[in-house]
């Protein structure tokens, strides 16, 4: 790993903990704040009902909840990240599906996955462009959903290399299918919803982010050189 590339994610560790003590202090959630001030949860709507767009980076997100005999244990509901698919030659939507974020009532992560075309209508993007675009991610707003943007982009940070893979596999699994039935049908295929899949433990992963950035400061230290020299994002 670049020793940038650790500085931002040891900066996106120390936003995701400043923006959940933040709604923790105020007695609230990143699951309750999704709903952008709405009374009520109701299924399969986007929360905010026009979703979080960044005019800048072309980032969508937006927050829902399948039924609940759908959902794992403890969920509350998840996100869908999204990046602009490019162009518009065989473009349907202009945009690509990243990853999905899994949380519980708390606001605690419980799950990263990806989703087959048909799930969100996405332009379907090979894993070989889409794992590009996961390090760039950024999604911002204005407004009571900010923190809730900063929170999904410090998440695709610290867990980038996360959904990189659970990318790759997506692909692997899908030419699979491909080669039984044809592209076209797999994407397509109602009953290949989540393609991958993986449990999160954010606190393991901000502790281990700070054990690997206090290692290499350390090391920095004994060299005797500016940690703003190697850490960029400083």
């Amino acid at each position: 790993m670049y020793p940038s590339e650790l500085g931002s994610r040891y900066l996106a560790a120390e936003s995701l903990l400043n923006i959940q003590a933040a709604y923790a202090g105020r007695g609230q959630s990143i699951a309750l704040a999704a709903l952008a001030g709405s009374r009520a949860f109701v299924e399969w709507n986007h929360y905010p009902a026009a979703d979080i767009r960044d005019k800048e980076t072309g980032a969508i997100a937006y927050y829902h909840a399948h039924s609940a005999s759908e959902r794992i244990k403890g969920e509350h509901g998840h996100f869908h990240l999204f990046v602009p698919s490019g162009g518009t030659r065989g473009r349907r939507s202009g945009y690509s599906h990243l990853a999905g974020i899994s949380i519980t009532a708390r606001g605690e992560a419980l799950r990263l996955f990806t989703t087959n075309r048909w799930v969100t209508g996405e332009d379907w993007l090979p894993a070989s462009r889409l794992v590009r675009m996961v390090d760039s991610f950024g999604l911002a707003t204005t407004g009571r959903l900010a923190p809730v943007a900063r929170w999904l982009t410090a998440m695709t940070c610290i867990y980038s290399d996360s959904i990189g893979t659970l990318l790759e596999q997506r692909d692997a699994i899908m030419k699979a299918h491909a080669r039984r039935h044809g592209m076209e049908t797999a994407l397509e295929d109602r009953s290949i919803h989540i393609i991958t899949e993986v449990p999160v433990n954010v606190l393991e992963r901000l502790l281990q982010i700070d054990a690997e950035f206090s290692a290499r400061w350390a090391d920095i230290k004994g060299e005797g050189d500016s940690p703003c020299e190697d850490f960029a994002c400083c």
